[in-house]
């Protein structure tokens, strides 16, 4: 796959970008906005969850 003249995928798999990282910035990034979001969405725990 090519993004902005730039192969990002090939046989399925990412090349360009570390996928774990990916992942663990994205449960970040809701674990904050549901913490901020109040309510019923709130987490549990105060760390995002880990993968």
């Amino acid at each position: 796959m090519l993004i902005d003249g730039r192969i990002v995928k090939q046989d399925r798999t990412m090349v360009s970008h570390d996928t774990a990282k990916v992942v663990r910035n994205a449960a970040a990034s809701a674990h904050a906005v549901r913490t901020r979001a109040g309510g019923v969405l709130t987490p549990t725990s105060p760390t995002p969850p880990t993968f």
